[in-house]
C-alpha cells in the first residue's frame, strides 16, 4: 500500500525535505526532495493505523502542514 503526495517548493528552491509525523508530533519518517516540483510516493505498509501529517521544509521555507489516515 503506498500515498502519493504532490509537492512544490519556492522558485528559488530544488531541493527540500518531506517530514511525516505521527500525532503527537515526532517525526517518524523523512524523505529528501530533489526537484522543484513533482510527487513523492510513500510506503504505507509498515506504518501503524493511525493519523499522520506531513510538512514539507526547504531552507526558510515550511509548508502548511497535510493529514493522512491509515485505517
Amino acid at each position: 500500500t503506498q500515498i502519493t503526495i504532490p509537492y512544490l517548493l519556492p522558485d528559488n528552491s530544488n531541493e527540500g525535505t518531506l517530514l511525516l509525523m505521527d500525532a503527537s508530533g515526532r517525526t517518524v519518517k523523512s524523505y529528501q526532495l530533489s526537484n522543484n516540483s513533482g510527487s513523492l510516493s510513500i510506503q504505507t505498509a509498515n506504518l501503524p493505523r493511525g493519523t499522520y501529517f506531513y510538512m514539507i521544509e526547504s531552507f526558510d521555507y515550511k509548508s502548511a502542514k497535510g493529514k493522512i489516515m491509515l485505517q
